[in-house]
């Protein structure tokens, strides 16, 4: 009888230590936090600091279900490799603004939370019109860690954006005081050149050094260099640099005025230039620089012969 109840008494304390063994909570192996988040570590990272209020994340996102299906990958969903969130302060204990302050780069962690609790707290945050989604009790966060950012780090990022935006501008007008200036004095000449047309196309060629007789549309093309290679093929993406003047030498247009004014960027059969603009670049290698003279009817059709100085600085293949 003695030998029964000590051996009643050891399966009765091994089945006392198994329960207590036993991780509480819908999620086993998960470390309960406050307001029913349950939160798991699956790798620690090798950051050394955390975001504070202010701070930022770059993240890896997906939500799960309770059954541990994937119902939203974020970053597949935002098309960006990594997902940006902004770190404030929490709304309650145990929320995700709680759980990310403690993150550091590299981490990899899951943590569910109360979806209700959520809403409540994030009003239209979490409302994802999806019934697949918004009927779940628990909302289940998997993320990898990729960056941290202080906010004192973010408010230095934000002063150098800020300055980047502004030069930005300061260049953007500056290139738009240059080009109305040159615009304006083109459009003062232009009814003299119109009139003067065909008995300047001679003294024209003649100060571009054209020797060369134009082809069948009216057209002069000549090289500045000696580019070899494949010239450029119908459907790249090409590049240029490029001025316009009239065959007096007046400026019409121009991207090399200014530093950092763009470069004009079109796909040769596919964006709509001027007729006699596109045949010669179809002449041109990457590299090369010419001049070409259009009649009128190879440009805008305005009774001006347009000189053009190109530079094709790439022609890349779209396909």
């Amino acid at each position: 009888m003695q030998r029964a109840f000590s051996f009643l008494f050891i399966c009765v304390v091994f089945a006392l230590l198994a329960f207590k063994g036993t991780p509480k909570g819908p999620f086993p192996g998960y470390t309960p936090m406050a307001n029913g988040t349950y939160f798991k570590q699956f790798v620690k990272g090798t950051g050394k600091i955390t975001a504070d209020s202010g701070g930022a994340l770059f993240l890896k996102v997906k939500f799960r279900n309770q059954r541990d299906s994937v119902v939203l990958d974020v970053n597949v969903s935002a098309k960006m490799v990594s997902f940006p969130i902004m770190v404030s302060k929490p709304e309650f204990k145990g929320d995700f603004q709680d759980v990310f302050m403690k993150l550091h780069a590299g981490d990899s962690v899951g943590f569910f939370m109360l979806l209700d609790s959520l809403k409540q707290a994030y009003p239209g945050q979490f409302d994802f019109k999806t019934p697949a989604i918004d009927t779940l009790k628990y909302l289940g966060f998997f993320v990898k860690v990729d960056s941290v950012f202080t906010r004192a780090q973010v408010d230095t990022l934000r002063a150098r954006e800020t300055r980047t935006k502004a030069a930005e501008q300061a260049k953007q007008q500056k290139i738009q005081d240059v080009m109305n200036s040159v615009h304006t004095l083109a459009t003062l000449k232009e009814p003299f050149l119109k009139d003067h047309n065909d008995s300047l196309l001679k003294p024209g060629l003649q100060r571009l050094g054209i020797t060369s007789a134009p082809d069948e549309d009216g057209i002069y093309f000549m090289s500045l260099n000696n580019v070899t290679g494949p010239t450029c093929q119908l459907f790249q993406k090409v590049s240029v640099k490029y001025t316009g003047t009239y065959l007096d030498g007046t400026m019409f247009d121009s991207n090399e005025l200014v530093p950092g004014q763009q470069l004009l960027t079109f796909t040769l059969g596919l964006d709509q230039m001027i007729p006699g603009f596109t045949k010669c670049i179809y002449k041109m290698h990457p590299g090369e620089k010419a001049v070409f003279v259009l009649p009128s009817a190879q440009a805008y059709r305005d009774g001006l012969t347009r000189v053009f100085t190109v530079e094709v600085v790439s022609a890349q293949n779209t396909h």
